[in-house]
């Protein structure tokens, strides 16, 4: 949250300094920041040179819905859900309990697709996530499960988000079990492309941020036809579309009468109904998705959902008005909108 501030936070990661011309150089960094998400680059000094600094390969641990990654809180091994659609890093306040966090008194309020929520803070010692550590690190805590859920024998403790995921580009590799964050500086945007490791194709495509939350990304759809923002929401497990842009892509409420309906839960832990509803159409930037069934709810925001990542590479970029995306199977010119079919970079 905007608002919310951290205490001071050491953190240790592998940074790697490109000279244009001359061998990579590897060094080590370490900074004192506040908060936690100011994480900042150490500086090459000498002429043009691409600095990369890199969190390592993080491992998605689980193979559908939204990705959860492995990490370490207080030498306890756990796991947690990337959520970019969270506003900040949580835990379950139970889960917090059980690692031996210690509790603030403050209180904290946010919005989720639900509604709004009051949260606690707890400080975490240490925490290992990739090739980063960090120490005195606070959460928010909030939100409940009604049993904790343990993939490779860790259990999900809570939220990885955007308060922390904003700060970094973002690159999800779910088709291959992958994810990173990464800090650029003094880097042409060539090199980066080509320094990626993606082949084939891939396309750029243009982002909006939402004003009531900047750190967000909005990526323009199409259903029916009809154009509207949705954020990419890693915390959702399927893409999700407001009852408001629904109507405005021509869905009524009669066209959801007989649809099979889904009890939804958010951050309030309040139940809604939520209706799984075929279009004829589904538009990502330029690509074209016929007769899917979507997830159609009231709630303040659409969002392209982990369904969407699970298919797809996607690099968030931290400045830029746009991303990269990449579909992990080569697409037919049938699925490509003409129209956009300019912009992909081989």
């Amino acid at each position: 949250m905007d608002n919310f501030q951290k205490p001071e936070t050491t953190f240790t990661r592998k940074s790697f300094c490109y000279p244009s011309a001359a061998k990579a150089i590897i060094s080590g960094y370490k900074r004192h920041f506040i908060p936690l998400s100011l994480l900042a680059l150490s500086a090459c000094h000498t002429g043009d040179q691409c600095k990369v600094s890199s969190f390592g390969d993080l491992i998605v641990i689980n193979d559908e819905e939204s990705p959860v990654i492995e990490a370490e809180i207080n030498g306890h091994k756990i796991a947690l859900i990337v959520d970019t659609g969270a506003q900040g890093s949580i835990l379950w306040p139970g889960e917090a309990k059980k690692l031996g966090l210690a509790a603030n008194s403050e209180r904290l309020y946010l919005r989720g697709s639900g509604g709004y929520t009051s949260a606690g803070t707890a400080v975490a010692d240490t925490i290992h996530l990739g090739s980063a550590a960090a120490t005195n690190v606070s959460f928010m805590t909030t939100g409940k499960t009604s049993a904790t859920r343990v993939i490779n024998g860790r259990p999900v403790v809570g939220l990885f988000g955007n308060d922390f995921l904003s700060n970094y580009d973002v690159v999800f590799n779910l088709p291959q079990h992958r994810m990173n964050l990464y800090t650029f500086s003094g880097c042409k945007e060539d090199y980066l492309l080509s320094w990626s490791g993606w082949s084939g194709e891939f396309f750029k495509v243009r982002i909006n941020h939402p004003r009531n939350d900047k750190r967000k990304t909005a990526v323009p759809v199409k259903i029916n036809g009809h154009e509207f923002d949705a954020v990419l929401d890693s915390g959702a497990a399927t893409t999700l579309i407001s009852r408001d842009d629904a109507l405005k892509a021509g869905i009524s409420k009669n066209d959801l009468t007989n649809d099979q309906t889904i009890d939804v839960y958010g951050i309030d832990q309040t139940k809604r109904t939520g209706y799984l509803h075929r279009v004829n159409s589904l538009e990502v930037g330029p690509f074209i998705f016929n007769n899917p069934e979507i997830l159609i709810q009231k709630t303040p925001t659409s969002l392209l959902g982990a369904n969407f990542l699970r298919t797809h590479r996607v690099w968030i970029l931290r400045a830029p008005d746009y991303i990269y995306i990449q579909p992990a199977e080569p697409l037919s010119l049938q699925n490509i909108n003409p129209a956009t079919q300019q912009e992909h970079t081989p």
